[in-house]
């Protein structure tokens, strides 16, 4: 895999875990349980974790005509990747690509030695924050996906981009910051696609965030073919749910 990831979340040292994590930074007072876990004792808990869900996790794909729909639920885990793979027309779900780091910078877990990362995909996600596979994007204002049939002749591309500082208030950086509590946090240097995250708007802080969905068709070059794309979201009773509308292009 040519990249790593959009900032993700781990909780680094002495962090206060909930034994059933409603996966959305959540925590019920009554099943509260403080439990002291290094980078990698976390990351072993959430990869636990990872294998009893993934089937539960793994997006699903079904096909409308001529469109691939998509539906998946990136908010259960800042620890996870969803990954959509257009042209083989599947979905799969996975940990957040090593290594990890502090705020500062500084490494706290290494990536290992011959470790293997997705490659077959072309658009994947990071909780709210998608990314293409070395793609580009240029924004459209149609809102019917339907009404897409070419590539545009004019418009503006955007290449991915690398988050590797992780302090607050950077302008950069910004949509790409997690935040949870309890601090500290690990992060992983990632990419996103910042044309792509206009499907959501999000305005506020943690808990209290809310979260507008824009439904203007994106047209995505990846791979040597290209897309019109739509990412349509609603909040369901388990959280929200992401349904990535695509469609090949001549």
């Amino acid at each position: 895999m040519r990249r790593l990831w959009i900032l993700a979340l781990l909780v680094v040292g002495s962090v206060g875990f909930v034994a059933c994590d409603k996966g959305d930074g959540d925590t019920d007072d009554t099943e509260k349980e403080k439990v002291t876990l290094t980078p990698e004792q976390y990351y072993k808990q959430q990869e636990a974790e990872l294998e009893k869900k993934k089937t539960e996790l793994t997006p699903k794909v079904t096909k409308n005509g001529d469109v691939l729909e998509v539906t998946f639920s990136p908010h259960m885990s800042w620890a996870y990747m969803f990954y959509i793979d257009l042209k083989g027309e599947k979905g799969s779900v996975g940990m957040v690509p090593l290594p990890y780091y502090s705020v500062d910078g500084t490494e706290v877990m290494a990536r290992p030695e011959g470790a293997n990362d997705p490659s077959e995909w072309d658009i994947a996600f990071h909780h709210w924050y998608p990314t293409t596979n070395n793609g580009k994007v240029l924004k459209t204002d149609e809102m019917d996906l339907s009404k897409v049939t070419a590539v545009p002749s004019t418009g503006e591309w955007t290449n991915d981009i690398q988050l590797t500082s992780f302090k607050q208030g950077e302008k950069k950086d910004a949509r790409g910051m997690v935040r949870m509590v309890p601090p500290p946090q690990a992060f992983a240097k990632l990419y996103v696609n910042e044309v792509l995250c206009g499907f959501d708007v999000a305005t506020g802080e943690m808990m209290s965030t809310k979260h507008t969905n824009h439904k203007n068709v994106f047209i995505v070059k990846v791979r040597n073919v290209s897309y019109a794309v739509q990412i349509v979201t609603k909040d369901g009773s388990d959280g929200w749910i992401f349904t990535l509308k695509a469609k090949k292009l001549s």
